[in-house]
């Protein structure tokens, strides 16, 4: 089965752009994107699909990306030489969005079922065990999603100030690439667009969860060192 890699960069992150103009990180460049920032001597975006460059189980991949910055992205994966990037699309105004315009695309240029594996472009330190583990998975399962355990105690707000502590052992943190089987995504993709209910996912899991409650889902173990970059100092 053809194994496609979708690579989310249409993010504008606000967060990291609030950050960034704090005096301690005012030398970077607050006019790009922290997928389109420089980590090294490269930009992470170019760390993220490097990385799916690698993998001999990965046969293409799509980069979604705001438009506004389409021809600088160009520019860094131009660098990939023998690259097997099919293509860089524009992005959605969400991040389901622009995952449904990534799926929409591979289904049409796939032909046929495929894996597909979706990965957020601020992930650069992916590694290549965790990126066959996901599709070896889907060959048991529709759908995959990569966990580590939280370490840190977590509290859950209440009213007025008050808070409570949770259970950590009960809790997981949740990592991309989630692995999907391509016609189970779309098929939860197209009842998420036909739904409109005002659900507002924060990764494509969740949606399959709420619209194909009966897709056979595995988690597998993920890696601490796959950290999203939220802020300047994650750089």
């Amino acid at each position: 089965m053809v194994v496609y890699a979708l690579v989310l960069a249409g993010g504008v992150g606000l967060r990291f752009s609030a950050q960034s103009s704090t005096q301690e990180y005012s030398k970077l460049d607050k006019t790009i994107p922290k997928q389109l920032q420089l980590q090294g001597n490269c930009s992470v975006l170019e760390r993220t699909v490097n990385a799916f460059e690698m993998c001999k189980l990965i046969d293409h991949i799509v980069v979604v990306m705001n438009e506004k910055w389409i021809k600088d992205t160009i520019h860094y994966l131009g660098k990939i030489s023998n690259s097997k990037i099919l293509d860089i699309i524009k992005g959605g105004v969400t991040r389901a969005k622009s995952s449904i315009l990534g799926v929409e695309y591979i289904k049409e240029h796939a032909k046929t079922n495929a894996k597909v594996l979706i990965h957020d472009a601020v992930r650069p330190h992916i590694k290549q065990d965790q990126i066959a583990r996901t599709i070896q998975a889907l060959d048991e399962s529709d759908a995959v999603l990569p966990t580590i355990p939280v370490v840190q105690s977590i509290i859950e707000l209440g009213d007025n100030g008050s808070f409570a502590y949770c259970e950590r052992d009960k809790y997981q943190l949740a990592q991309t690439p989630q692995g999907f089987k391509l016609d189970v995504i779309s098929a939860a993709y197209s009842l998420f667009e036909q739904a409109h209910d005002n659900f507002e996912p924060t990764d494509d899991i969740s949606v399959l969860m709420r619209y194909s409650p009966t897709a056979r889902i595995s988690t597998i173990e993920g890696s601490p060192t796959n950290k999203k970059i939220t802020y300047p100092s994650d750089l």
